[in-house]
């Protein structure tokens, strides 16, 4: 008799959704996280992941006190995960920052086995004063049981992160920019290496090869300090990413490339010019973000610091030299730090800002265009000057969205405020509200029941 296996993914809800918020939400102009987020349970996350039960995994890069250790929900209940040990057998005098980062640097994503990666940068001498930073990868192959620590190379660096239908049959890409040369007409960024990191599993360790150079001409690759999304797609064999190159003159725009890695070889197997994106100026802030659907056509918005963003499509699936869509320009709004991910329906989801909020707007499948904007959140009430969210934008499992954000005001920095919330929407953008632990938690996929020749086996944690 055939052997037939029947997984049953069990996504009850066991609390009411709550009620959707009046939007926009407003940073509190006190400061105090607590006036925004309430009874939230958890840390304002600058970075978070979900592996296949849909449990979250997240940290917070900013805040020394929660420096070693990340979060994740068991059986309802937010528990801390130390890697500290790991990052000791590396840094044996290490100590924890003693300030808080500004920019909150950081990236966390799960492979298809269920593989554990996160960046996180420590202090290069090992003293909590230092002014020197050193990347390193974290990685777990048990879900947090046990970690493993990788020094990375010199310079900036980000991971490849679950954007939409990445295929991780492998580790995720890790970028890698170092800065080279000064240019005389750019006021921000210098003229760069990009290159990028496909590492390899050898039993239950990691190997971390030599990066494989894409530009020498690079202004910006990478997610930066906010948006939070990708540079890059795994679609199986290849990985394809995007970046600017610096321009020849000081109007040149940021000229925005793709380019294609095959992971079998390591080597750059195609790199083509998409469109040369705002500010007019050369800006490495113009930081392009890409994202793959379910059909493996690839999608990227390019642009911006303060201007209009484009949004390209792949003519063919997998392939950025097989031609792309005339930019379309998405006008209206200072649009600087895009996040962009796709969900189950393929519809595009692209979180930004525009001075001074946090705008939403989507795009279904049937390419139909953009919504109009959303403003999501609002600065203080009274606020002038600059403004600056540092937001991430991520997506689980399910199809539910999660954007985390903090705000930079001068004087809540004088004072060490920093407010962190995490908003979330069930229905594809349409609501969003507070996150609450319960509702997270309701999220998570039950333990697997398999069905063989009529006998149920129930598998548990």
């Amino acid at each position: 008799m055939k052997i037939r296996l029947y997984i049953i993914l069990s996504l009850l809800v066991i609390s009411a959704t709550p009620q959707a918020a009046r939007l926009p939400f407003e940073i509190p102009p006190s400061g105090q996280p607590q006036e925004l987020i309430g009874n939230m349970d958890m840390m304002g996350p600058t970075a978070l992941a979900f592996d296949s039960r849909n449990r979250p995994y997240l940290f917070d890069a900013r805040w020394p006190k929660h420096f070693g250790y990340i979060l994740t929900l068991r059986e309802g209940k937010w528990v801390k995960l130390s890697y500290e040990s790991a990052l000791r057998e590396l840094f044996p005098s290490l100590r924890p920052p003693s300030r808080p980062f500004l920019h909150a640097r950081g990236t966390i994503v799960f492979d298809d086995q269920d593989g554990l990666y996160f960046i996180i940068t420590v202090p290069k001498s090992g003293g909590g004063r230092s002014k020197r930073f050193q990347s390193v990868l974290i990685y777990s192959p048990d879900l947090g049981e046990s970690f493993q620590a990788y020094r990375l190379p010199r310079g900036r660096t980000s991971l490849e992160l679950r954007v939409g239908h990445n295929r991780l049959t492998a580790p995720p890409a890790i970028s890698v920019s170092v800065p080279r040369q000064r240019v005389s007409y750019i006021k921000w960024g210098r003229r760069s290496r990009f290159s990028v990191i496909l590492p390899r599993k050898e039993g239950n360790r990691l190997q971390i090869p030599a990066p494989v150079t894409v530009s020498d001409n690079a202004l910006a690759a990478g997610t930066g300090h906010s948006g939070g999304t990708s540079f890059a797609v795994t679609t199986g064999r290849y990985t394809h990413v995007v970046y600017t190159e610096v321009p020849n003159s000081a109007r040149g725009g940021n000229p925005t490339y793709a380019a294609t890695i095959d992971r079998d070889t390591g080597r750059v197997v195609s790199r083509t010019f998409l469109v040369t994106a705002d500010p007019e100026k050369p800006d490495n802030h113009s930081r392009p973000v890409i994202t793959v659907d379910s059909s493996l056509y690839l999608h990227v918005i390019a642009g911006s610091h303060n201007g209009d963003f484009h949004y390209l499509r792949s003519l063919k699936p997998d392939a950025t030299d097989a031609g792309w869509t005339s930019p379309e320009v998405l006008r209206g709004e200072r649009r600087t730090y895009q996040g962009l991910v796709c969900d189950l329906d393929d519809r595009l989801h692209l979180v930004y800002r525009a001075h001074p909020s946090l705008r939403y707007q989507r795009r279904s499948a049937d390419d139909q265009g953009w919504s109009p904007s959303l403003e999501l959140v609002r600065a203080p009430r009274g606020h002038r000057g600059y403004t600056v969210f540092y937001h991430r934008l991520a997506i689980d499992r399910i199809g539910t969205l999660y954007l985390a954000f903090t705000f930079f005001d001068r004087k809540l920095r004088e004072r060490g405020d920093f407010p962190q919330a995490l908003i979330t929407s069930t229905d594809g953008g349409r609501t969003w509200q507070l996150a609450r632990t319960r509702d997270v938690a309701a999220r998570v996929v039950q333990p697997v029941a398999v069905t063989e020749d009529d006998r149920t086996l129930s598998l548990g944690e």
